[in-house]
């Protein structure tokens, strides 16, 4: 679904909401492998693929600018 909406739009608001549910994705799939795999040194891209995500997260929500863009570009279309 993310990446539908940055196809749909292309702005970079919908950039880096792909890039951050990519960041959760990849941070359970690491997770999990490192959990079932014994690798305890995994957990470290664990968190720091977390940490981005929830970053970039943030930032989609708080940007008012970009969404603005994004506004402006909706009633042109």
């Amino acid at each position: 679904m993310a990446v539908y909406y940055y196809y749909r739009l292309g702005s970079l608001r919908a950039l880096i909401f792909c890039f951050s549910v990519f960041a959760f994705m990849l941070s359970d799939v690491l997770s999990n492998f490192a959990y079932y795999a014994d690798l305890f040194y995994l957990f470290l891209f664990v968190r720091f693929f977390y940490l981005a995500g929830l970053i970039l997260l943030i930032n989609y929500g708080v940007s008012h600018e970009l969404r603005e863009k994004e506004d402006e570009y909706n009633k042109e279309a």
